[in-house]
């Protein structure tokens, strides 16, 4: 997930001391890991979605990258949740915010997971899950 964009100092700190380990290590261990940083975050996001929303949305774990999209039901428009979303410390990406055709994204959400950790992933997923039971109801599957 993307998280709120802040300025807090503690923020940045804990940013940089993700991120420092790959900038020391020689450039191909770096890309290595950065790849198998992300690839198991990726794996940790698409189970997560699996559990939390079940047969209800439609995911397909991309080759490469820091996002993943995810389609809700049809008729369901995700800019509705992004308010309650925040409300809960949940930051997504609305799909028509981009795509170039917006209405036709209307019922997709992108997801960060480069920044969040694998606890972060699942703790974010379950809460944005809740998120759309409350509104929705068949978005995802009952608890």
């Amino acid at each position: 997930f993307s998280p709120p964009q802040t300025t807090c100092p503690a923020d940045e700190a804990r940013a940089r001391r993700r991120v420092a380990p790959h900038f020391t290590a020689p450039k191909g261990h770096r890309c290595r890991d950065v790849r198998a940083g992300l690839g198991g975050k990726c794996d940790a996001l698409t189970a997560a979605l699996r559990e939390h929303f079940g047969p209800a949305v439609e995911v397909e774990q991309p080759r490469g990258g820091m996002y993943l999209w995810v389609k809700l039901p049809e008729g369901v428009d995700c800019r509705q949740f992004v308010g309650p979303a925040m409300q809960e410390g949940i930051a997504f990406n609305p799909g028509p915010d981009w795509s170039a055709v917006p209405e036709a994204a209307a019922n997709y959400i992108r997801l960060c997971f480069a920044l969040p950790t694998e606890a972060e992933i699942l703790e974010g997923l379950e809460t944005l899950a809740w998120v759309f039971q409350l509104d929705v109801g068949t978005v995802c599957p009952t608890p």
